[in-house]
């Protein structure tokens, strides 16, 4: 590939991502700030809602499960401590 041909691949690249991003802002013009309000409304309760769902989870688990649990976050800590540690040591 010689060098005009780079120019014109190079070119052509930058007015395709010109194009695309004068579309997505045209597109952005055009959505209306209530039907965001409200796609954002419910998003946010959904988030909630599976959030307090995951919660509540966990909690049933650790309660159905407490030695189970203890050990499972104990090792977790040694793996992040370990992890935590030879990340130091090669800084």
């Amino acid at each position: 590939m010689n060098a005009q041909n780079l120019n014109e691949k190079k070119n052509e690249w930058a007015s395709t991502g010109k194009s695309v991003v004068d579309r997505a802002i045209s597109e952005v013009k055009n959505i209306d700030p209530q039907e965001i309000r409200k796609t954002a409304t419910e998003l946010t309760t959904r988030v909630r809602d599976v959030s307090a769902q995951t919660y509540d989870d966990v909690i049933s688990y650790v309660r159905r499960n407490p030695v189970s649990s203890a050990l499972g976050l104990a090792a977790f800590g040694f793996v992040a401590g370990v992890i935590t540690a030879s990340m130091r040591k090669s800084a």
